[in-house]
């Protein structure tokens, strides 16, 4: 896990899990889900998810609520990294 004070009212924190397989209208992948919170004082925490995969980027973002982006396609470019 990871902390990083943002400002004097707000804190955040990085968390990831263990790789899983995402699938997104582009396809199925294997992604490493990061999880962050982020803490407003007065508010309470909000939640965030991530998907990356390897060699494509973010595939999924969701709040934990009904808000959920994905990625429609890809297209692996000429020199993919090593």
């Amino acid at each position: 896990m990871w902390y990083e004070p943002l400002q004097p009212v707000h804190r955040a924190w990085f968390e990831s899990g263990r790789e899983e397989r995402v699938l997104v209208p582009a396809g199925r992948f294997w992604a490493v889900p990061v999880e962050t919170t982020v803490s407003r004082v007065g508010q309470q925490p909000r939640r965030v998810k991530h998907w990356y995969a390897r060699e494509v980027g973010l595939v999924k973002w969701a709040t934990g609520t009904e808000t959920e982006f994905v990625l429609k396609q890809f297209t692996l470019g000429k020199n993919p990294a090593p």
